[in-house]
């Protein structure tokens, strides 16, 4: 389970907001904006080994704001939902147009429950609470 009050993480400011936040029922969300690609997938990385590290359970991936994904930003979304698997947990995601596409092009949504959503629809995932975590950089 994710403990924000347990663990120490020093705030730094990402482009576009990639956050983390205690979800329902063991999981964490890690919420995206904007143009996901090679000037921010460390960003990307970093949230998803801060969500798999914190615990069982899925992990949620909002990319409903996100305009753009790039190869390198789907490739840690596959590798996320890697791990996620192996531990027995899953990756769920919730895309709009162009990050949805990518991932049936590439049959990436075999591994993972992917909603299709609309930018100005409510979140599929539901959020009794927002606690942030804050992420460090190397």
């Amino acid at each position: 389970m994710l403990r924000p009050s347990t663990t120490q993480f020093e705030e730094v400011a990402i482009k576009p907001p990639v956050e983390v936040v205690a979800g329902p029922s063991r999981s964490a969300v890690i919420s995206c904006s904007g143009e996901l690609d090679r000037s921010n997938v460390r960003e990307l990385r970093r949230a998803l080994a801060v969500a798999i590290g914190g615990g069982s359970g899925a992990v949620l991936l909002d990319l409903m704001n996100v305009e753009f994904i790039d190869a390198g930003i789907l490739s840690a979304i596959v590798a996320a939902a890697h791990r996620l698997e192996w531990r027995g947990d899953r990756l769920e995601v919730a895309a709009g147009r162009q990050p949805l596409r990518l991932l049936e092009l590439t049959e990436a949504t075999q591994m993972m429950r992917v909603y299709r959503c609309d930018p100005s629809s409510p979140s599929p995932f539901r959020l009794p609470h927002r606690e942030t975590i804050a992420l460090t950089r190397a």
